[in-house]
C-alpha cells in the first residue's frame, strides 16, 4: 500500500510505503465491500491493522477530497 499526502502549505506530494501485506485482491474487495457496512467496525478494524499499522502519524488531521 502507497500513501500519498500533501501539506496544507502546499510542499510538494509525498509518496511512501506504509504497508506491504498478502492479502489477495479479491480478499481486499471481499473485506472493503464488507467494511462498508454500518454496523462492520470489526471490518474496518481489520483494514486498519493491516494497511494502516502506525495510526499515529494521522492523529489530529482531517482527511478532504479536492
Amino acid at each position: 500500500m502507497v500513501r500519498m499526502e500533501t501539506q496544507a502549505d502546499r510542499n510538494p506530494v509525498t509518496e511512501e510505503v506504509v504497508a506491504t501485506t498478502n492479502i489477495s485482491e479479491t480478499d481486499f474487495k471481499k473485506l472493503l465491500t464488507s467494511a462498508q457496512k454500518p454496523s462492520a467496525k470489526a471490518y474496518r478494524d481489520e483494514l486498519r491493522d493491516r494497511f494502516v499499522p502506525n495510526r499515529s502519524r494521522d492523529e489530529g488531521k482531517t482527511v478532504c477530497s479536492e
